[in-house]
């Protein structure tokens, strides 16, 4: 059985005010070629199908379009809610949508029951769970769940699984090993740690599928995997390559005893999310521009010593995907990559000032600028 995981596809995300609508037909449309010329039984889809539980109408017509091109290639495909989606718009009309081998599923309301696939070696049982948290367990199975632990093995213990086949779980969790946290994207550092799922819950099933995280990478063992976006959303995610599992299930001799592999099948980029970092004239020359596609996302730190004139609008003519500009004064980053030492303290509040100033820009305060703060500390003395 060849399966295809992807999660965290954020359908009318914007990256700093831009639309990523054609970056992500691209990466999907990439999904789709994947599926046919690997020959893949099944898509994984690990939730946060779109940024908003209202998203717009472009973004719903793009996952439209993906999952109608999955089902006319043949590819089943088994889908969850993440945090991100509105669990009851996701699951809208999953009776039909299953009819053409496109289990996307609603909230949790039960038990979970089982997508069931085959090959020559027999079942394949599919466990799709939506996006919980211990209140949304203990309305939908009647439990004393206090945890997002003891949810997520409340919601297992329910699913009651056969160890004798084999067993795969698509979820959408914050998911730790032994209290550790996986690594996380400067786009979801705003997730906390509380929320957080042990890993050991997940130890009935031969893979999981994880969404929920942006970043590719496993947890704990081989066989439990964030597939991470499909797209970057964060300049910070500059040098991060994307990429989908692809997961081939073999034969199963008991449990905990399944032949598997994976492949990380590397995503190839509309445009490209990057920094650059440098003065401004090397930034905008044909030597640099040359370099790499000038319509990529950019991110751009300048090192003159003072920002140059217009420095923004001639950025924006070099890279018209600008991101952000950021000034770092070269002589200042040598300053204060400089040894550090306790200010005298003897100095006054002019003298204290002076001196962190001329630490972090390289270069002592000029006489108009001497002006300034001697102003400045007078006004502080009258208001005391």
């Amino acid at each position: 059985m060849r399966l295809l995981h992807i999660s965290d596809v954020h359908a009318g995300k914007r990256l700093h005010g831009y639309s990523q609508e054609e970056d992500l037909a691209h990466a999907l449309a990439q999904v789709v070629d994947v599926c046919r010329e690997r020959s893949v039984d099944c898509v994984l889809v690990a939730g946060d199908l779109y940024d908003t539980t209202q998203p717009p109408d472009y973004a719903v017509t793009l996952v439209d379009g993906f999952l109608r091109d999955l089902a006319e290639a043949g590819v089943r495909v088994v889908a969850v809610p993440g945090n991100h989606d509105s669990a009851a718009r996701v699951g809208f009309a999953s009776p039909l949508l299953a009819a053409s081998g496109v289990h996307v599923v609603g909230p949790l309301e039960g038990p979970v029951e089982p997508v069931v696939l085959e090959d020559a070696h027999g079942e394949v049982r599919v466990w799709p769970v939506p996006f919980v948290r211990p209140a949304t367990v203990r309305a939908a199975l009647g439990c004393d769940a206090p945890s997002p632990t003891e949810a997520l093995a409340a919601v297992v213990d329910a699913m009651g699984v056969d160890g004798s086949v084999r067993n795969v779980c698509v979820a959408h969790q914050f998911v730790t090993s032994g209290g550790v946290g996986p690594e996380r994207s400067e786009s979801e550092l705003t997730l906390g740690d509380a929320d957080n799922v042990e890993v050991s819950v997940f130890d009935p099933f031969d893979y999981v599928a994880l969404g929920h995280l942006h970043r590719a990478q496993k947890v704990g063992r081989e066989t439990v995997r964030y597939s991470g976006t499909p797209l970057k959303y964060s300049r910070g995610e500059a040098g991060n390559d994307k990429s989908m599992v692809l997961v081939d299930l073999g034969e199963k001799r008991g449990p905990g005893d399944c032949d598997l592999s994976f492949e990380l099948v590397p995503f190839e980029p509309l445009r490209d999310v990057r920094q650059a970092c440098g003065p401004l004239e090397e930034l905008v020359s044909p030597e640099v521009l040359a370099l790499a596609p000038a319509d990529d996302y950019v991110a751009v730190t300048l090192t003159d010593d003072t920002l140059p004139l217009d420095a923004l609008g001639r950025l924006r003519e070099a890279y018209p995907n600008l991101l952000s500009l950021e000034h770092a004064p070269a002589s200042a980053t040598g300053a204060r990559e400089a040894e550090v030492r306790a200010p005298d303290p003897g100095l006054d509040l002019e003298g204290l000032f002076a001196g962190f100033f001329e630490a972090q820009r390289g270069h002592a305060m000029d006489d108009r600028q001497r002006a300034v703060l001697a102003e400045c500390v007078a006004l502080v003395g009258e208001g005391e």
